[in-house]
């Protein structure tokens, strides 16, 4: 998958002096959940990056944030750089969605902890 970022828009009556810029963040979780109807917001979706967000191999993420009017182009791709560097981190560091699929705790075996059935 090489997106990452999708810009889906902007609006500069947002609030005064600021911007609201809507992307998408395309992310990879440690494993997979698939939502086989899952569709992405991003009209541009190839099928490949389509059947990817059902696989559950990559999690499709929409935020909306506020920027200074004055941001140029470099600077919303260092801001939403960053913001999906941080989530990516935390998918590689967490609980992904699939994680605790099948996933059970059983007193009377395994010392009590959780086991994958």
């Amino acid at each position: 998958m090489a997106k990452q970022i999708i810009i889906l828009g902007s609006n500069i009556n947002a609030a005064p002096g600021l911007m609201s810029v809507n992307y998408l963040l395309w992310l990879t979780p440690a494993k997979a959940a698939p939502l086989p109807s899952a569709l992405s917001a991003y009209s541009g979706a190839s099928q490949v990056e389509t059947q990817a967000i059902q696989s559950g191999t990559v999690v499709e993420e929409q935020h909306t944030n506020l920027v200074p009017l004055t941001f140029s182009d470099g600077q919303i791709e260092d801001f939403t750089s960053a913001h999906w560097a941080a989530r990516q981190t935390y998918f590689n560091s967490y609980k992904g969605p699939g994680d605790l699929r099948n996933v059970y705790i059983d007193p009377a075996a395994n010392n009590g902890q959780w086991a994958q059935g």
